[in-house]
C-alpha cells in the first residue's frame, strides 16, 4: 500500500513539475513578444468572442488557437480571408489609456501591393484600423476548443499562485522531506553498522581473552 502511495504522490508532483517547467519556459520565452513560438509555430488564448462565427476557420473565447509565424516576406503575401495574428492597441479603462496586447481577425482588405491590411472579427460590427503588414505575427492554422480557458487562469493572478507558486512550494517541500526521510534512515543504518562492528570486536576481544 506504502509504494502505491508513493508511486501516486511522485506521479502527481511529476506532472507538478511539468506544468511548472512548461509555464516558467513559456513565461521566458514570449518576453518582449507576447508569445511563444516553437518550431516556426505559437499557441494563443483566444480572450474574446470577436471571432465567433460559422466559418471553419472561427473560434470562440476560451479557444486555444495555434498560428504559424510569418517572415517578412510570407507578411507581404498575405490575402484576404485569411485569419492573422497582429499587435493591435487595445483600450485598457475607457480613458484613452492603451497597451498593446495580441489581436486575431480576418482579412478583408489587402493595400498597397501588400504593405497594408485592413482586417475585421467575424462577430464584430466594424473593421478594425487599417495597419501594416509589419505588425503582423502569424496566419490561423487550428484551434483546441475551452483549452484556452486554462491558458488564461494560468496568466490570472490568482491561476499563477495556484498552478505555478503553490506547486513549487509543494515540491519543495516533498524533496525536503525526502531529502530528510533519506539522511535520516542512513543515520541508523549507519549507526547499527558501527553498534554491530562494535560488537564484533568485542566479542573477537572476548574471545581473545578467553583462549
Amino acid at each position: 500500500m506504502k509504494r502505491l502511495i508513493d508511486k501516486t504522490v511522485n506521479y502527481a508532483l511529476g506532472t507538478l513539475l511539468t506544468v511548472v517547467l512548461i509555464a516558467s519556459l513559456l513565461a521566458f520565452t514570449s518576453q518582449g513578444k507576447g508569445y511563444s513560438s516553437f518550431f516556426g509555430y505559437a499557441a494563443l488564448a483566444a480572450r474574446s468572442e470577436s471571432m465567433t462565427g460559422e466559418n471553419p476557420d472561427s473560434f470562440n473565447k476560451g479557444d486555444l488557437i495555434f498560428i504559424r509565424v510569418l517572415d517578412k516576406e510570407e507578411k507581404k503575401a498575405v490575402s484576404v480571408g485569411q485569419v492573422v495574428t497582429f499587435y493591435d492597441l487595445i483600450d485598457i479603462d475607457g480613458d484613452g489609456n492603451q497597451e498593446v496586447h495580441l489581436n486575431t481577425h480576418r482579412i478583408t482588405k489587402v493595400l498597397s501591393g501588400g504593405e497594408y491590411i485592413a482586417t475585421k472579427g467575424d462577430n464584430a460590427d466594424a473593421e478594425d484600423p487599417q495597419r501594416s503588414t509589419d505588425f503582423v505575427i502569424g496566419v490561423y492554422e487550428g484551434k483546441l476548443p475551452w483549452i484556452g480557458n486554462v491558458v488564461l487562469f494560468i496568466q490570472s493572478s490568482w491561476g499563477f499562485l495556484l498552478s505555478i507558486v503553490l506547486p513549487s512550494f509543494v515540491i519543495l517541500f516533498y524533496c525536503l522531506n525526502s531529502f530528510l526521510y533519506c539522511y535520516r534512515d542512513y543515520c541508523r543504518e549507519k549507526k547499527a553498522k558501527h553498534m554491530s562492528d562494535l560488537k564484533e570486536l568485542i566479542f573477537r576481544e572476548l574471545k581473545s581473552l578467553g583462549r
